[in-house]
């Protein structure tokens, strides 16, 4: 079990919820899609987005951002390493 979601973000999240959930001061919303909820966006402190820099990725953390001044909350892109779309097994040459 590994790769990069493992080292920069599964991990530390096991790790924080395991040290501070007990007096909530963290719980983890874990999701493969963007939550826009304004129910829970009124109780987040903070979002952490560890995904490739994809014309649809963009998009939602554009509108995560436009919606940062409303809620209050911090908003951490972890950029993922593929940028282009293509990755090393791809060669363009």
């Amino acid at each position: 079990m590994g790769g990069c979601g493992h080292y920069r973000t599964i991990w530390n999240s096991v790790y924080m919820y395991a040290k501070y959930s007990s007096n909530f001061e963290y719980i983890p919303i874990l999701t493969p899609i963007p939550i826009f909820d304004r129910d829970i966006l009124k109780q987040t402190k903070a979002i952490y987005w560890q995904r490739k820099a994809t014309p649809n990725y963009v998009s939602a953390v554009k509108r995560l951002k436009a919606l940062q001044e409303h809620f209050k909350y911090k908003l951490i892109w972890d950029c993922d390493d593929q940028l282009t779309g293509k990755n090393e097994l791809q060669r363009s040459d």
